[in-house]
């Protein structure tokens, strides 16, 4: 009895000690890529269980220092925009650069707070992903072997994580899992979000899931080219924020082409 007992003890520690590399691996792993000065990303949006269909999203964007520089096709329209600080810039239906309330989004569609760079979502799940586990099987990303990391996002994150205030604030149970590859680099190179939302709607129970999906390249490589008129704009809306926590530490590895 008493070595089945040191037997469990030894069970329970060494499984402890995994999950505590894991959760340590993947923290090195976000805090390496949020260092990066800069990248290119796609991003895939799937809602599943809406009550009204939709056609997925899918945007393009690349970030460079603050710069943020997003295009594609929101609802069939298309758009492209740059963001700095919570300063938004957009081509509007005229074809012509616009700034976008913090707030209000442009159209109501995008405002400057739905708009967040991979590296600033990564910041927010660093060290508040639960249940961590590191898959048995690599699996590839741009043709290279990566590690497969997962976790369960709670509802304070999964909220925080959704970019819409208006749906985290409404009376839902909001909780999600993440799915995070890192490469032998030990930067993450892919990232997949799955929001899982049950509310009550107009009477009804209703139950959908936001999957994102977004895939990081050119690591360290990426450069964007701002247009005269929009760095007027954003030059007279100044940067009213904080600076950049974002650390620069040796990158000596980061700035292979993926």
């Amino acid at each position: 009895m008493r070595f089945a007992g040191s037997a469990l003890a030894m069970f329970f520690f060494l499984c402890s000690t995994v999950v505590a590399d894991e959760n340590e691996e993947l923290s090195k792993a976000t805090k390496k890529t949020s260092a990066l000065e800069s990248y290119s990303f796609t991003m895939y949006i799937e809602i599943e269980g809406s009550p009204m269909p939709m056609d997925p999203f899918e945007f393009e964007g690349k970030n460079q220092g603050d710069i943020l520089y997003l295009s594609g096709d929101l609802m069939g329209q298309d758009f492209e925009m740059f963001k700095k600080g919570d300063s938004v810039v957009g081509l509007n239906p005229d074809g012509e650069w616009e700034i976008a309330p913090e707030e209000n989004g442009m159209g109501g569609e995008v405002s400057a707070g739905m708009m967040k760079a991979p590296h600033e979502e990564l910041d927010k799940i660093e060290g508040k992903l639960e249940k961590v586990t590191k898959a048995d099987e690599k699996q590839e990303v741009h043709g290279k072997a990566c590690d497969v990391f997962s976790g369960t996002l709670n509802t304070d994150t999964a909220k925080d994580m959704l970019g819409n205030n208006q749906l985290a604030m409404m009376d839902a149970d909001i909780s999600g899992i993440a799915k995070l590859w890192v490469n032998e680099d030990g930067l993450i190179v892919k990232i997949k979000m799955d929001i899982d939302i049950a509310m009550d709607f107009q009477g009804n129970e209703m139950e959908m899931t936001i999957v994102r999906t977004t895939t990081l390249s050119k690591l360290g490589k990426t450069k964007i080219e701002i247009p005269e008129e929009v760095q007027e704009i954003l030059d007279e809306e100044g940067d009213n924020s904080e600076p950049s926590e974002r650390k620069k530490g040796d990158q000596k590895k980061d700035d292979e082409d993926y």
